[in-house]
């Protein structure tokens, strides 16, 4: 085999792991939705005990929190610039369930420089996690908290997403959207894969829930928290209707990141995987929200006061 020939190979190698690569080879599970709940069906309708936290002050490129192709963001001639955001967590008690979180927040290493943290510097460095200004870490909260915790939901695994992750039990269990882990996401995921892996190091398989999009999957059989697949952002991507003690809420993760980009219609721009799918989600939560009624909006990562 000649040299030239032993280049080609060598680059068709490379791009054939990189389309097949997932973002995580930490271990994954499909669950049937059968086989995920955790009470059995009943007519007691439960309301959730819902509290927001907010782990963080951020920011972003507007290009890629908002389609700026859009024709409504061109209307308004939006251009790019730096937009601040914030990186939240939600905590959910069950009465007879138990908690549970959405999001993990930060960890505790990235508010103190000696601490070792698990992001990778290159990925520190394209996120701009040097702007990064903490107000709680996971594990801040979790000394402050007196329960057990039994599970976390993620919306998707984009790392500010799971930067909690180092701080929370290695007991628990993690749920993760249809495809988000198993399937194959390219270039993006392998830049990442080796923090997301960090992060996920040493805690229980990832449980993929198995359920179809737009169709509310009931997850303790009470009605009270909803979970439905809104691919686009991500493959997987989930989005939560939660009733709870004070009205329904709705947790949209990054299908919609922005307070403008929600009264408006418009979906993510550059850091969404499919703009068109992207935006079949946004238009199906803003009329779950209108069928719902009275239903108070939480956004990826700007909260609408």
């Amino acid at each position: 085999m000649n040299a030239k020939t032993l280049r080609l190979n060598l680059i068709l190698l490379f791009f054939s792991l990189v389309i097949s690569c997932r973002i995580t080879s930490h271990k994954t599970i499909v669950q049937l939705p059968a086989e995920v709940y955790v009470a059995e069906k009943t007519e007691a309708f439960n309301k959730l005990y819902l509290n927001k936290i907010k782990s963080a002050n951020w920011q972003a490129k507007l290009s890629g929190l908002l389609d700026l192709d859009d024709k409504k963001s061109k209307n308004e001639e939006l251009r790019d610039r730096i937009e601040p955001v914030e990186v939240y967590f939600y905590v959910l008690e069950h009465p007879k369930y138990g908690t549970y979180l959405i999001d993990s927040g930060v960890e505790h290493a990235l508010k103190e420089p000696a601490e070792d943290d698990h992001v990778g510097f290159m990925v520190k460095y394209v996120m701009g996690l040097e702007n990064l200004k903490v107000h709680q870490t996971m594990k801040e909260w979790l000394e402050s908290y007196d329960r057990d915790l039994e599970g976390l939901f993620l919306t998707h695994l984009h790392v500010d997403h799971i930067l909690g992750l180092p701080d929370l039990p290695k007991s628990i269990n993690i749920y993760a959207g249809p495809g988000e882990v198993t399937a194959s996401s390219g270039l993006k995921s392998a830049a990442v894969r080796l923090t997301t892996n960090k992060l996920f190091e040493g805690h229980r398989p990832i449980q993929e829930l198995d359920i179809e999009p737009y169709e509310g999957f009931d997850f303790f059989g009470d009605r009270s928290l909803l979970i439905y697949s809104v691919p686009g952002h991500t493959k997987g991507s989930l989005a939560f209707l939660v009733h709870a003690q004070d009205g329904k809420h709705l947790v949209t993760g990054d299908t919609c990141h922005t307070v403008w980009g929600w009264e408006h219609g418009v979906a993510p721009g550059d850091f969404t995987e499919d703009r068109d799918d992207n935006r079949k989600s946004l238009s199906f939560l803003k009329k779950l929200v209108e069928s719902e009624g009275g239903v108070k909006v939480h956004l990826g990562h700007q909260s609408i006061e």
